[in-house]
């Protein structure tokens, strides 16, 4: 008589390796590890758009327009006076823009809000950056304007002026410091009709531009 078995159903199963079980500390640690990768490839996508943005910056003016006023009247009874009237105003203001070519535009309107005639010119100094080397100096034309009456309802006086000139290409290419201050400056009773061939306008040019020590128009 045979031995018996068991049914198949019965059988015991044989042993072996238990299948892998993940932990959860090696599912953190692949969360872990997925995001250092993103990190990773966000930061070289951020250092490649850095490295763009500071090929493509240029140094210089590059015709930038850099917006620049500047106070005729140096008088301090003028600007703060003590004697109840209102403060002046007299001012130079410039749209100073240098182009790699050499060509600078700098147009400028001359505002009055003072009763007194004026007369004056502004130079410029521009300078490279960061090392402050002067690369051009410019004095613009002298103009002089009237003060501010009835015919302006005692509003300041405006004139707007052109100022164009060449000089060195440096100036758009590497300007990077520009400064200005009042020369030639006058205030009072202006002989208009030695001025003025017509007698006609509110400012008129009385001398030249003077671009680094020449003489111009």
């Amino acid at each position: 008589m045979g031995r018996a078995t068991a049914p198949p159903w019965l059988a015991k199963p044989e042993s072996g390796p238990a299948p892998p079980v993940e932990s959860a500390t090696a599912l953190m640690s692949e969360e872990v590890k997925r995001k250092m990768r993103r990190a990773q490839l966000l930061l070289a996508c951020l250092c490649l758009s850095v490295s763009y943005l500071a090929q493509a910056e240029t140094p210089g003016f590059q015709g930038t327009i850099n917006n620049y006023g500047v106070g005729m009247n140096p008088d301090p009874g003028c600007r703060n006076p003590s004697n109840g009237q209102p403060a002046c105003s007299q001012w130079f203001r410039f749209r100073f823009q240098a182009f790699n070519d050499g060509t600078v535009q700098a147009p400028f309107t001359i505002t009055n809000d003072s009763l007194n005639d004026f007369c004056g010119a502004v130079v410029f100094v521009v300078k490279d950056h960061p090392n402050g080397r002067i690369l051009g100096t410019f004095q613009s034309p002298r103009y002089c304007i009237k003060g501010k009456g009835a015919d302006t309802n005692y509003h300041e006086r405006r004139a707007e002026e052109v100022w164009t000139f060449k000089t060195d290409p440096a100036v758009g290419q590497q300007g990077g410091d520009l400064y200005g201050y009042p020369v030639d400056y006058e205030q009072g009773s202006i002989n208009w009709d030695g001025l003025l061939p017509s007698g006609v306008g509110d400012a008129v040019k009385v001398a030249g531009a003077i671009i680094n020590g020449i003489a111009a128009e």
